[in-house]
């Protein structure tokens, strides 16, 4: 037969043992911070890379392919030559799939000064001086709080397909001790490939103006003729 103090006992247990229960059946706050990657015109910064006649151009973007292990909700860190670790509390507000061709494609807005920038796929009745490609293997974090991008990009002509320009992004740039400053420091090394990648179309352009003012002078008859001139 059990004692009052044996039932008291089992009382208390059995209220401690309900309370934590309630605890943990207690919805609990959602601790989530959302992301995006920020273009260098949201920065204030100013375009870099001009060349004579670049901010008439009309520049493609896309397709970007972005890997797999790239295509969570969580930002990746990497903590060691074979893992990875993906954050439960600071996520990407859209997909990088979206997200890393869409600031690409503003980022050489800004440098090259031109509004003139579309995104893949474009309409097929839209003229494109040069299409950008690229191949993203890296972007990420590091455990020595580093914002890391490597890529592979091509410059291509889109009417004949012929690969005009081609390398490697390998940036990193110091990430910070807190996701806002590491996110912004992957948008830094976004940046920095735009800013490669406009200076390499800015030199195609330049390089086939002395050959359009060839076909100009070639026939004289074809120019329009001043407006106000007898």
């Amino acid at each position: 037969m059990k004692t009052p103090a044996i039932r008291l006992l089992l009382f208390a247990l059995a209220l401690i043992t309900l309370t934590g229960c309630g605890s943990l059946l207690a919805p609990q706050p959602d601790r989530s911070r959302f992301f995006v990657l920020s273009s260098s015109a949201d920065s204030g910064a100013k375009a870099s890379t001009t060349a004579f006649g670049a901010r008439h151009l009309t520049v493609g973007v896309g397709p970007v392919m972005i890997p797999d292990y790239l295509q969570r909700h969580g930002i990746a860190t990497r903590v060691g030559p074979t893992q990875l670790e993906y954050s439960q509390v600071n996520r990407w507000a859209e997909p990088l799939e979206e997200c890393f061709p869409r600031v690409l494609a503003q980022d050489l807005s800004n440098s090259l000064a031109t509004n003139q920038v579309v995104m893949f796929p474009w309409p097929g009745d839209t003229h494109v001086d040069y299409q950008v490609q690229a191949s993203v293997e890296r972007f990420e974090l590091t455990s020595r709080d580093q914002a890391v991008l490597a890529a592979r990009w091509t410059i291509k002509n889109p009417q004949t397909g012929e690969i005009l320009a081609s390398g490697e992004a390998n940036e990193s740039r110091p990430a910070g001790s807190d996701a806002a400053s590491a996110t912004a420091a992957l948008s830094q090394a976004l940046g920095a490939m735009a800013n490669d990648l406009a200076s390499r179309i800015s030199q195609l352009a330049l390089k086939t103006r002395p050959a359009e003012r060839k076909e100009s002078a070639a026939a004289p008859a074809s120019r329009p003729r001043p407006v106000g001139i007898d």
